[in-house]
């Protein structure tokens, strides 16, 4: 019984990662293609730690404190994953280096 508790959960956990390939594959494939000598401040991932990322992880933390016991946390890991996907690499270019500067 064990046994087939966790062959589910890692189905389930497979099927996770696949969504968030899928996911890359997508958007990578609706980017556009940009040289590196045309390429603008705005082609590239900006962020701050403190206001952008934290937010995200401290929203997808689970905090579990029991009395006389020690303090459990838990994080979705697959949900921050998809939500920093989302925000700061959709839309984005792919950046050919290959093209050269000059």
């Amino acid at each position: 019984m064990v046994v087939e508790g966790k062959h589910n959960l890692k189905s389930e956990l497979e099927i996770k990662r696949e969504r968030i390939t899928n996911f890359i594959l997508f958007r990578m494939t609706e980017s556009r293609i940009v040289a590196i000598k045309d390429w603008a401040p705005i082609d590239f991932i900006s962020f701050q730690r403190d206001q952008d990322i934290f937010p995200v992880i401290l929203a997808n933390c689970n905090y579990t404190y029991i009395q006389d016991e020690s303090t459990k946390l838990e994080y979705d890991f697959e949900n921050i994953q998809a939500v920093l996907l989302d925000r700061f690499l959709y839309g984005k270019p792919v950046i050919d280096t290959s093209m050269g500067v000059g």
